[in-house]
């Protein structure tokens, strides 16, 4: 799928990046990197990868089941997490860095080669990355697996947070199988079904940037997506957005866009609107 293709891109991209920095002596510390092998042996292979491409191996290896808290957030060594189970995003939210993963894709669990890692250390090695600002910039969250705060979602402009959330989507639906679990938005939908869904949370994008009134569907998409968790109930997003824009949710309606007593929130009416964005990133309240 070109979104996925898209995004994986995107992580190898600052994968190489992230190993050019150690090349170059600087110390990434604002992201973590976390590689998903099946390799046993791969803490004695990168250091070993590393030095033949001349990367000094400045960096610190650390298993994903056993990382501490206080590993997770070293701002003077670059860390590695290893993870051979998955990822588990409970730990990973513990972290006040990006979370780099990239899947190695490994085919055997006593592999002595790394392709795709060794394609990475080679491009890092003559510094050969790039990062285009203009068309990657309202996506490039989405190579950490840490997405935006949620205020950050509801801001941008209606073009951008429609692309953002389809390649989010397509993430979750296909290559986001790194996790323990998935987000489940599809679970149970007919391909009818899905394709209506999609139709109204067009609509519910369009009415947000056209009159400043969040749907409250939208509002649990935007939630699920920034904090990829699919357990929380519609109650308690609805708190947790009714806190944040002090006002309760209404009906809400649109006859152009079909839209007849759908609850939802009437920003124009949030006596903090202006300061949300600033409050809830304050308090890290994307959870």
């Amino acid at each position: 799928m070109e979104s996925n293709s898209l995004i994986n891109d995107l992580r190898k991209q600052e994968g190489i990046k992230y190993f050019s920095n150690i090349k170059n002596g600087r110390v990434n510390n604002d992201t973590v990197l976390t590689l998903i092998t099946r390799n046993r042996d791969i803490e004695n292979l990168l250091p070993s990868l590393c030095q033949y491409y001349g990367i000094m191996p400045n960096f610190i290896m650390v298993s994903m089941e056993n990382v501490s808290e206080e590993a997770l957030n070293r701002t003077d060594i670059n860390t590695i997490l290893i993870s051979r189970k998955g990822i588990d995003n409970k730990k990973l939210s513990k972290s006040l860095m990006k979370p780099l993963i990239i899947d190695l894709k490994s085919e055997s669990v006593n592999a002595i080669r790394e392709p795709y890692l060794e394609m990475i250390l080679q491009q890092a090695a003559s510094n050969n990355f790039f990062q285009d600002k203009d068309s990657l910039e309202c996506i490039t969250p989405l190579a950490y697996y840490r997405l935006p705060k949620i205020m950050d979602l509801i801001y941008i402009s209606g073009n951008d947070l429609e692309v953002y959330l389809e390649l989010a989507l397509n993430d979750v639906r296909t290559s986001i199988g790194v996790f323990k679990r998935s987000i489940s938005f599809f679970r149970g939908k007919s391909l009818v079904e899905i394709k209506q869904w999609q139709e109204m949370i067009k609509n519910d994008l369009y009415l947000l940037q056209s009159e400043r009134k969040l749907t409250c569907r939208l509002a649990r998409l935007i939630y699920k997506v920034a904090t990829l968790n699919d357990d929380i109930s519609n109650t308690a997003i609805g708190k947790f957005f009714g806190r944040i824009f002090g006002i309760r949710s209404e009906g809400l309606y649109n006859k152009y866009l079909g839209i007849s007593n759908v609850k939802g929130y009437d920003l124009n009416k949030s006596p903090f609107m202006f300061l949300s964005k600033y409050y809830v990133n304050s308090i890290g309240a994307s959870l």
